[in-house]
């Protein structure tokens, strides 16, 4: 059994997110506790938001300190980590077709989601803690009012209805826009994907994304390679 995956913790900038607590309550019309799961005093009622479609390998689910290996059907809530070994791969569809895609080690915490079909509204905020990844917008993308986030270390991905691609890659940390629009920002500085097959790299922590260029067959093979099952 491997040990615990770090507690994503509370970063400076997280305070920006803490509006968060109403914004979902406003989302769901209903009052709901936003903050980290390992934080709260007493267990929540489980709310599944979505569950996992396939599993190549050997994959986890961590609920706290509690690990359960990961099987299809398994359905994931709010606070959830979800790990994979060596040579696997994870789908998660979150409840309005979202998916969440993993590469081999790669490690995901699910921060929150909520879908509101009769309000058309949504929110959506993970954190990649490590690996490559995927993310394909759902049926959220269709509503003019929505949220859509994915942290990955300093990197920040606002989506707008698209599908994209981040992980390590020729020893830079990369991201490929499959589809829709991206925008993908940290403190050093911001880039505008709106092209299908634009990529940007980031050469050193602390650096600002480099400006996207036009990524290749190869190279966009080899992105979409590091989650693709086999």
């Amino acid at each position: 059994m491997t040990s615990a995956p770090r507690s994503p913790a509370l970063p400076s900038k997280f305070a920006l997110f803490m509006p968060l607590i109403g914004l979902i309550a406003w989302l769901s019309g209903e009052v709901i506790d936003c903050r980290p799961a390992q934080a709260q005093s007493q267990p929540a009622a489980f709310i599944p938001l979505g569950a996992l479609a396939r599993i190549q390998g050997e994959a986890t689910v961590w609920r706290g300190e509690t690990a359960l290996p990961a099987k299809a059907g398994d359905e994931i809530t709010r606070g959830d980590t979800l790990s994979t070994a060596a040579d696997s791969r994870l789908l998660l569809v979150f409840k309005d077709g979202t998916q969440l895609t993993l590469g081999e080690r790669a490690e995901a915490f699910i921060e929150y989601f909520v879908y509101n079909p009769i309000k058309k509204k949504g929110a959506a905020f993970v954190e990649i803690v490590k690996g490559a990844f995927r993310f394909t917008s759902g049926r959220i993308r269709e509503f003019s009012d929505k949220r859509v986030e994915v942290r990955a270390g300093s990197l920040t991905f606002a989506a707008e209805g698209g599908d994209f691609w981040g992980g390590p890659m020729d020893g830079a940390y990369a991201f490929l826009l499959i589809s829709g629009r991206l925008e993908v920002r940290n403190d050093a500085g911001m880039v505008r994907l709106q092209k299908k097959r634009l990529g940007s790299t980031i050469a050193k922590p602390g650096h600002a994304p480099d400006v996207p260029e036009h990524w290749n067959k190869d190279r966009v093979n080899q992105a979409v390679a590091t989650i693709a099952f086999k």
